[in-house]
């Protein structure tokens, strides 16, 4: 009950926080990368506004984004989202487990049959925190990027950092996954992060 509470919690504030959200750049403050030295970034997105009946997975805010300056299909970027949660019946968020192999399950119905090839779902660490991830390719030809790396880094129960990379050059998809192990999150700071922008949204 008490788990049950607390993913409630979470998630509330992660929803008010999105949409109160002034600039994405007080995440990129928590959440520090290494990106090759043929990337380059600094861009921020916009936060999404509806965010769909997907049941395993809900988009959020993208705070930070690199691009390769050798192959103009090369980007990495970085969201805060949700995974193990989906949109119900009156538009009520619903929440399902988020141990290890769960969010291994979620990351498997997310992708599958999106791509010709993919490797097995991966789990790991990154900075210390449960990750998951998936590497898919389709064959060189005329619909590019043609090499994709999705990875989900968990914050605090179904509050996740989704990284996505693309790629048409072998060598630079190589650099930019081996990079993720960069990643230093400063987890206290983004949960604190959280907590002003839901403070500020009741005010």
């Amino acid at each position: 009950m008490k788990k049950q509470v607390k993913i409630v919690l979470w998630t509330g504030l992660f929803f008010l926080a999105v949409r109160g959200m002034a600039s994405p750049l007080d995440l990129a403050k928590a959440v520090h990368y290494l990106a090759p030295t043929n990337f380059y970034g600094g861009s921020f997105g916009e936060a999404r506004s509806d965010p769909g009946d997907n049941p395993v997975s809900l988009p959020g805010l993208e705070f930070l984004s690199y691009m390769d300056k050798n192959d103009r299909y090369g980007l990495v970027t970085f969201q805060l989202g949700l995974v193990g949660a989906y949109v119900g019946e009156g538009k009520v968020v619903k929440f399902l487990p988020t141990e290890p192999i769960d969010l291994k399950k979620y990351m498997e119905a997310e992708y599958e049959g999106k791509f010709p090839k993919t490797t097995p779902v991966a789990t790991g660490k990154i900075d210390g925190l449960a990750s998951v991830s998936i590497t898919a390719t389709r064959p060189p030809g005329t619909i590019r990027p043609y090499f994709f790396h999705f990875c989900w880094i968990q914050i605090e129960t179904n509050i996740v950092v989704k990284i996505s990379a693309y790629s048409c050059n072998t060598n630079s998809f190589s650099s930019v996954t081996n990079s993720l192990q960069s990643i230093k999150i400063d987890k206290p700071k983004l949960l604190e992060f959280l907590h002003s922008k839901t403070a500020g949204e009741k005010l």
